[in-house]
């Protein structure tokens, strides 16, 4: 298994890679920009040059060679582009950083930048937002409505009505009611 650590290493070999692939192709959904952003970082920089042809081979069995071609941002999911950016923003507020920047660590105080990326990766969109204090302390919640869905940081795949957001499940569940300041930004 591939850890950042052996990032620093001057070459991997096709072993470790083919695990890497492996992983994302694997993995749950919030993990996965991560994966896809360190295959595309090896690829790049940690294949030798003898071993470029069979790591191109592996790409494409996995269905992941569009992503060296085309470059990382423009083959990822909005999800993914708009969770990127809101961990890059995050980096920059916080000065602080996190073993993996998840959905919830999104929503626990940067869905506001996650939503703004994602409504402008999505024309058409609609944010939503709440003011009022969220169980773990956050001041309120952001997201956006697509296409009759509802997408937030732990939603890729949206929801069908807002208040099924893992944020407001758990807002509901501490308060026993839904938040009552609910409005289009």
């Amino acid at each position: 298994m591939i850890k950042l650590k052996d990032l620093l290493k001057e070459s991997i070999d096709l072993q470790n890679f083919k695990d890497l692939v492996y992983r994302y192709t694997h993995r749950e959904v919030d993990a996965r920009y991560e994966i896809l952003h360190r295959i595309v970082l090896v690829f790049d920089t940690l294949i030798s040059d003898d071993d470029k042809q069979e790591a191109i081979q592996i790409l494409k069995k996995a269905d992941l060679y569009k992503y060296v071609q085309d470059g990382l941002t423009e083959a990822t999911s909005p999800h993914d582009q708009a969770l990127s950016y809101a961990e890059q923003q995050a980096l920059e507020l916080a000065h602080k950083s996190w073993s993996t920047f998840t959905g919830k660590v999104c929503n626990s105080g940067f869905c506001d930048i996650y939503a703004d990326k994602l409504s402008k990766l999505l024309p058409g969109s609609v944010q939503w937002d709440t003011e009022e204090q969220g169980p773990s302390g956050t001041l309120g919640h952001v997201w956006v409505e697509f296409k009759g869905k509802f997408y937030d940081a732990e939603t890729p795949d949206g929801v069908d009505d807002w208040k099924d957001l893992p944020w407001m499940q758990e807002f509901y569940k501490a308060k026993k009611q839904y938040p009552s300041d609910i409005k289009k930004l």
